[in-house]
């Protein structure tokens, strides 16, 4: 909790404006009563309750690429993001078993051009460009 602080000379000035006598009253008017109290410290609360709404200096709309379900949400709504940082995860399982198809035919067409070469060198089969 903070604590407020009044300056000694700002409470010294208070009490010697206080004292002098009204500037235009006669002088065998009485003086006004006041009352004194020592300048001390005290707690001060440094927050308010209030009812209202906050919105960010900076916003993002967020939008795929491509379309997808999301898998994985690795932030929280309103955290501050850096950029680079990983922010979602799609399901990637339909890439990825294309990706697994096209490797397997890459290895049966590697293998078929393995099997070509190895008979055009013992001169089984002639050659084609296709091949190379």
């Amino acid at each position: 909790m903070r604590r407020f602080f009044v300056p000694w000379h700002h409470a010294t000035a208070l009490a010697v404006l206080m004292s002098l006598p009204a500037a235009g009253r006669a002088a065998d008017t009485p003086a006004t009563a006041v009352s004194v109290w020592p300048v001390r410290p005290v707690p001060f609360a440094a927050h308010i309750e209030t009812i209202g709404q906050v919105e960010p200096f900076q916003g993002v709309t967020l939008s795929p690429e491509i379309a997808g379900r999301i898998t994985e949400l690795d932030f929280d709504s309103g955290a501050i993001v850096r950029k680079g940082q990983l922010l979602l995860v799609l399901n990637d399982a339909p890439e990825q078993g294309e990706l697994i198809r096209q490797s397997g035919e890459l290895r049966a067409a590697e293998a078929d051009l393995a099997r070509a070469r190895s008979l055009i060198r013992t001169g089984v089969e002639s050659w084609h460009n296709e091949f190379y």
